[in-house]
């Protein structure tokens, strides 16, 4: 060969190892299984040196491989992906939203935070879904909000906490954790008005989840955002933190502001009160 491969790189898809390089066990009933992972274990051993022949496997469950398969200078290395952490959240996110027509204005921080302990599939779920409400309203581009429906739907209802929260569990810390979640992930003002997150925003919501928690009702049992938004307001009047609206992006939608101060709309109407 004039240019002969400086190396050669021999892959498998997670999965591919579980097949054959699994625990054996002394009832002969895996031989062939055996067999096929004893030959690997010969040819990674070998007599001579691989050169640059680079052998990679993947597997999502490193627990049940063969002790032998992981001794050393067969396998010399390994490297655990685990779940991505709120940047890397944020990057997949961003990633799969590429090629799809989405508001210039999508805050992904903001979803990331929304979708802890998820996977990367999952995220990538997330994205297609949101595309999918855009779809079926016929709309060309995937709004923010598409995007919190689809976490509702893609983490929310996938998840055990999702199965509980439309379940019949009626325990006190199964409804707790339920509570939690409705409020900072559902109930939450700055969700629904579009407020960017800041140690005030955090304080005064986990004042709210602190309640719910405690006396066991949800603070904000709202209809709809807009019902809900009055009903925020109803409970804490002019304490209302005035620096969250002036930065939310949706304010304008359920508040109208008159001399300096906000007003909430009327559903269905554009009168204040």
């Amino acid at each position: 060969m004039e240019n002969p491969p400086k190396g050669v790189l021999l892959y498998g898809p997670p999965g591919t190892v579980d097949a054959f390089g699994g625990t054996r066990f002394g009832d002969g009933e895996d031989n062939e299984v055996q067999r096929t992972m004893l030959e690997l274990i010969n040819q990674l051993d070998g007599f001579d040196n691989r050169g640059n022949v680079k052998v990679l496997m993947a597997t999502n469950r490193p627990d049940t491989l063969d002790p032998a398969l992981l001794r050393p200078g067969r396998l010399d290395r390994k490297i655990e992906f685990g779940l991505p952490d709120l940047e890397g959240r944020v990057k997949i996110l961003e990633i799969n939203a590429r090629t799809m027509s989405v508001e210039k204005s999508i805050r992904f921080d903001l979803l990331a935070r929304l979708c802890n302990g998820a996977t990367g599939a999952e995220l990538r779920s997330v994205c297609i879904e949101a595309g999918m409400f855009a779809i079926r309203e016929r709309r060309k581009i995937a709004t923010e909000d598409d995007f919190f429906k689809a976490v509702d739907k893609v983490i929310k209802e996938g998840s055990n906490l999702g199965k509980e929260r439309s379940g019949s569990s009626s325990n006190t810390k199964t409804m707790c954790t339920v509570f939690y979640a409705q409020s900072r992930y559902y109930r939450a003002p700055e969700v629904i008005l579009g407020i960017p997150y800041t140690n005030m925003v955090d304080m005064w919501s986990f004042g709210c989840i602190a309640y719910e928690m405690i006396c066991g009702d949800p603070l904000f049992p709202g209809k709809d955002n807009c019902d809900q938004i009055n009903r925020i307001y109803d409970f804490f009047g002019n304490t209302f933190p005035i620096m969250m609206l002036d930065h939310g992006k949706n304010t304008t939608k359920y508040f109208n502001k008159v001399e300096g101060t906000y007003k909430t709309k009327i559903s269905g109407g554009g009168a204040t009160y």
